[in-house]
């Protein structure tokens, strides 16, 4: 993946499409574009989110 954060977006987004089991993402701050990218995260998480 690129640096590219609405290519992220999209990326993300293509992955509640496929049989996947587990997601590993670092959080980006929830503020600006990175509200979307990580609503996009617990999205595809179906919202099962483990923070460490």
């Amino acid at each position: 993946m690129n640096n590219n954060p609405t290519g992220a977006i999209k990326y993300i987004g293509g992955i509640q499409n496929k049989n996947v089991d587990v997601i590993l993402a670092e959080g980006v701050p929830s503020n600006g574009l990175g509200m979307a990218i990580m609503n996009r995260l617990r999205k595809a998480a179906a919202y099962n989110v483990v923070e460490l």
